[in-house]
């Protein structure tokens, strides 16, 4: 019995991963035209933390912010962007801001 339940455990996470393409909801769209796979953003989520959050951050007005993560991506043409993610209370679950003209802003989920 104990088995059968740490595998179900073990194996909710992946389930969890599913849900988003079960609804279709496969890549976050940015301002600069580019494409993160959602498999992708749950990944860099997941080094999240409270103390990352900063004053500048955007702020969420439909629930709690839990944790932020930033990474530099260049685009195709070699341009570094920055990124921002928020892990929040509501789903998705994660938002994606890239950082274009001193502002973040907030990329689709499509």
């Amino acid at each position: 019995m104990k088995a059968l339940f740490a595998a179900s455990i073990a194996g909710l996470p992946t389930l969890l991963l599913l849900v988003p393409t079960a609804y279709g909801l496969d890549h976050y769209r940015c301002e600069s035209k580019q494409l993160f796979d959602y498999s992708v953003i749950c990944g860099y989520a997941e080094q999240a933390s409270f103390s990352q959050i900063q004053g500048g951050d955007p702020f969420f007005v439909s629930g709690n912010t839990y944790g932020a993560y930033r990474f530099t991506s260049h685009l195709p043409d070699g341009t570094p962007k920055n990124y921002l993610i928020q892990t929040v209370s509501v789903e998705p679950y994660r938002r994606l801001f890239e950082y274009n003209d001193g502002k973040w802003k907030l990329c689709n989920l499509i």
